[in-house]
């Protein structure tokens, strides 16, 4: 039976993840053994808890449409606590900053400290973000080098089943589901595909591939409110949120190994590249403030159905590249 793991970082994966259980009711997936393992920072966003619910809801379908058409794939869940990851590589909650974060595992003395001063500001540097990265790709890639280095994803549900499947002489498919912008998906979900691909490249049984979601959300200007003497942004800056996003997506698009051709090796079989031609006024709850309480949006579907594409059992050869882009006027 084919075998499928999918790895989702951040926030937004969660509302294709509900996506994909809607498919897998309605029979659109093959017959596999698919597991999912979301590692998100805020576990108590709506999105998170609607997937975990949903989740739930389609086993629950399962057992009634047992013998029919529908709901014909076996789906787990497994959800690490990122909580717990932090813990695994020594990281205190009082230590969820840039600065402190680095201070702790290196020191930052000499050019160490002068470098953090050149990238980011002060203000950046002590942001405590224990609730989340929000948008702070640097602090996630800082925590990413930590996890790499302590060794915490070796410690991982979908490491170690990785390992049991590919111990067996097994054929398994891993997808990495991230978006280009937020803070975990950003700096984590790449991150984490190459530290897979450099640990199971040799096994000839082992499929890596990305769906890279692009940012599709209303922001509405950001509202400054009064702060104990002081001003702070209530909503996100949308244009310093697009700049961001651009310029993570610039740095994966100069990287001519991660993409994977008949005569290079790389770090993905496939990459599907899924976003929006215009920015759209999707909804009102769609701006930060909703705390990420969003609705279902076309992109999310089209990420589930990515899914179904990589489980298809004739695949393109050559570069293996998709993109899909939804315009506002609906093609």
């Amino acid at each position: 039976m084919r075998k499928l793991f999918l790895a989702m970082f951040g926030g937004s994966p969660a509302r294709a993840e509900i996506c994909m259980y809607l498919n897998a009711a309605a029979g659109i997936y093959q017959v596999c053994d698919m597991r999912c393992y979301p590692i998100d920072k805020d576990t108590e966003s709506p999105n998170y808890i609607k997937a975990r619910d949903f989740y739930l809801q389609y086993r629950e379908f399962r057992k009634i449409a047992v013998g029919s058409e529908l709901a014909g794939v076996e789906i787990q869940r497994t959800e690490p606590l990122f909580d717990e990851m932090l813990k695994n590589a020594n990281i205190a909650p009082q230590q969820e900053s840039i600065r402190y974060a680095l201070a702790a595992h290196k020191g930052m003395r000499g050019e160490d400290g002068q470098l953090l001063d050149i990238c980011y500001t002060y203000a950046e540097q002590e942001d405590k973000l224990a609730g989340g990265y929000y948008g702070k790709a640097n602090m996630g890639a800082v925590i990413n080098d930590i996890f790499v280095r302590e060794k915490v994803y070796e410690k991982l549900d979908i490491y170690k089943d990785i390992q049991t499947v590919l111990s067996g002489k097994n054929s398994l498919d891993v997808v990495i589901i991230c978006s280009s912008f937020g803070g975990t998906g950003a700096s984590l979900g790449i991150n984490f595909g190459e530290y897979l691909y450099d640990k199971f490249k040799e096994d000839e049984n082992f499929h890596l591939h990305s769906i890279h979601i692009q940012p599709y959300f209303y922001f509405p200007d950001p509202i400054f409110i009064q702060d104990g003497g002081g001003q702070r942004e209530k909503q996100i800056d949308y244009k310093q949120f697009y700049a961001k996003s651009a310029a993570v997506t610039s740095v994966l698009g100069e990287r001519e190994d991660l993409i994977k051709k008949d005569t290079k090796e790389a770090v993905f079989d496939r990459f599907y590249y899924i976003g929006q031609e215009v920015l759209d006024k999707v909804s009102e709850r769609n701006s930060a403030a909703g705390g990420q309480d969003n609705n279902i949006h076309i992109i999310d579907m089209l990420v589930s159905l990515a899914v179904q594409d990589i489980l298809r059992e004739k695949q393109n050869k050559g570069t293996q590249l998709y993109g899909y882009l939804y315009s506002n006027d609906g093609t």
